[in-house]
């Protein structure tokens, strides 16, 4: 009968352990995510929150928290932009989201890998994960199809 409750607590505390480190999004995926950056045509500048991270195409690390070191807690995603003379600019919003990892923790990984998972940043993951501008040119483009007649297309710039 000892043999038997030893090999059963050992087998419980064996799956207790891989429960806890396996459903542990810090664990998965970390608190970094990686977020890949085009643009047609390529070469265009990528700004994040209004600081400049260099130029398309160009796979960039973001804290999954959705802010950087320093920023205030309530922040949650990033504002990218993505700019390139002669052409409008690209705008769009990474926002934060819980990722389904972080609700292993709960069914194995209990107390302990939840707070890792909401202290490091893990239990998010960041939406889209791939950003893709198709660059439109700016200004005024004039078209001549028929020698009669001359058509102007502009596109405006919302405020």
């Amino acid at each position: 009968m000892d043999k038997l409750i030893k090999k059963t607590i050992l087998s419980l505390l064996t799956l207790f352990s891989f429960g806890a480190l396996v459903s542990c999004a810090s664990i998965i995926h970390g608190k970094i995510q990686d977020i890949v950056v085009s643009s047609q045509p390529s070469g265009a500048k990528i700004f994040i929150d209004g600081k400049e991270f260099g130029q398309t195409p160009k796979v960039l690390g973001l804290p999954r928290n959705g802010r950087f070191e320093g920023e205030p807690s309530t922040k949650q995603g990033y504002k990218i932009s993505i700019t390139m003379e002669g052409y409008q600019p690209y705008e769009t919003i990474l926002q934060r989201k819980v990722d389904g990892w972080f609700f292993g923790n709960i069914i194995l990984g209990g107390v302990i890998g939840i707070v890792i998972d909401a202290v490091t940043g893990s239990m998010y993951k960041l939406t889209p994960n791939q950003v893709s501008a198709q660059m439109k040119l700016s200004g005024a483009n004039v078209f001549n199809y028929n020698k009669k007649e001359v058509y102007i297309a502009t596109t405006l710039q919302p405020d």
